[in-house]
C-alpha cells in the first residue's frame, strides 16, 4: 500500500462502463514485474462533451487524472490501444476494496517525470 512501482502496460482496450451509460473508460492491464503482485486493471474514464455539460466539476478531475495517466506513460493522443502494451510509467500503488468486496490493487497516483 502506498508504494512506488514501475508498472508495464501489458494490455489496453476501450470499454463501454458498467456503471455510466454512453460513456467509456480506457482499460489498462499493468504488470508489476513482480511475480507476487496481482496484474492492476485500471479504469480511467474518458471525459466527453456530454459529461462536461453534466458535472463540470467531476469532468474536470477526470480530465486531469485521464492527462496524469497519458503524461505518465507517454501516451499521445489520439490513443491507439494496439500501441500501448509494453508503455512504462511509475506509479503509486494502493489496496481497495472491488464492488465484490475483494480486495484489488489499484494506481493512487500516476507519478509525473519532470522532463
Amino acid at each position: 500500500d502506498n508504494s512506488e512501482m514501475e508498472l508495464t502496460i501489458t494490455r489496453g482496450t476501450i470499454d463501454p462502463s458498467k456503471s455510466r451509460i454512453g460513456r467509456h473508460n480506457l482499460h489498462l492491464i499493468l504488470d508489476a514485474g513482480d511475480p507476487t503482485v496481482d496484474d492492476i486493471h485500471q479504469y480511467i474514464p474518458i471525459p466527453t462533451d456530454a459529461w462536461k455539460s453534466e458535472d463540470l466539476k467531476s469532468y474536470q478531475k477526470g480530465v486531469n487524472r485521464f492527462s496524469d495517466m497519458c503524461k505518465c506513460f507517454g501516451i499521445e493522443m489520439p490513443i491507439q490501444t494496439e500501441q500501448l502494451s509494453g508503455l512504462k510509467g511509475w506509479c503509486i500503488i494502493g489496496e481497495e476494496e472491488d464492488r465484490d468486496s475483494r480486495m484489488r490493487n489499484s494506481i493512487r497516483r500516476y507519478v509525473l517525470s519532470s522532463s
